[in-house]
Order: structure tokens, then C-alpha cells, then sequence
């Protein structure tokens, strides 16, 4: 299985650069991480620029990839639950997992509806640098929990 984690904007802070990469090189132990930004879209209008950001994640997704679109409306799961997630992805042989983090707008109603499941990180509002560390802290944790690896303690 491969993780996917898409997400709109750059990655400036130096500090939450250092710790993605941390994280990444040990998810890598378990599956193939790869973290790509898209440039956000250009536009007054949030309504058009969450399309146009919407129409690049969606150029990046296989069709056959399982997607988990990160929104404030998602459903809140424990890090128990997350790990169940990603197990039974794996274990059901899916190629591709894909986590998908939009602008400060959010996401566009084309990538919720592409989403075979939505999540929720926090019922506060996180900036995508944070979401992105938040995130690939958690997909750690679940793999050190799949494999009971004592991480997670």
C-alpha cells in the first residue's frame, strides 16, 4: 500500500519541514509516504478558487485510490479507530491511500464527493502545515499500533 498525502500551499516553516520529514522516513519502514502541494489557485472568489485547487487534487488522485478528504465536518476518530482505517485499507490490498488537505477555503464539493470518507482532525481549525504534521503523526501512530510496535504508549 502507498499513502498519499495531497494537500494545497507550501510547506515554509524550516521546524515542521524537519518533523514531516522525521515522521516520513519512519513511516517509511512500513509503507512508501509520499507528500506533494499543489500552488493554491489565484482568485478573489473562494467559490472558484476552491474549483480550480479541486481540479488539481483530482488530476493527482487514481481512480481506484481510496480518499480521505480532511474537513471540519468529517467524522473525529481515536487514533484506535484511524489505525483500523489504514489496516483495513491494507488488508483488503488497496494500492493507494489518499489523504487530501485543502486551502484555508477547504475543499471543493468535486473532491468531497470523490472522498470515500471524510475526517476530521480537530474540531478547531488548523493551518495546513500544522493539519499536514498532525496528520503523518497519526498515520505513524497507526502503524506502530497495527504492528504493535510500543510507540503508541
Amino acid at each position: 500500500m502507498k499513502i498519499f498525502l495531497l494537500f494545497v500551499g507550501k510547506t515554509k516553516n524550516p521546524d515542521l519541514i524537519s518533523l514531516l520529514r522525521e515522521y516520513a522516513k519512519r513511516i517509511h519502514h512500513f509503507c512508501d509516504l509520499t507528500l506533494t502541494g499543489i500552488r493554491p489557485a489565484e482568485d478573489h472568489d473562494a467559490g472558484r478558487m476552491m474549483d480550480r485547487e479541486g481540479e488539481m487534487l483530482l488530476a493527482r488522485i487514481r481512480p481506484d485510490a481510496f480518499v480521505v478528504a480532511l474537513d471540519p465536518a468529517g467524522e473525529s476518530l481515536t487514533s484506535r479507530q484511524f489505525a483500523s482505517l489504514i489496516g483495513e485499507r491494507r488488508d483488503h490490498s488497496l494500492k493507494d491511500l489518499v489523504f487530501v488537505i485543502g486551502s484555508h477555503a477547504g475543499l471543493s464539493e468535486k473532491v468531497k464527493s470523490r472522498a470515500n470518507k471524510m475526517l476530521s482532525l480537530s474540531a478547531m481549525t488548523l493551518n495546513h502545515e500544522i493539519a499536514q504534521l498532525v496528520l503523518v503523526e497519526q498515520i505513524y501512530r497507526a502503524l506502530t499500533l497495527i504492528h504493535h510496535i510500543p510507540y503508541h504508549k
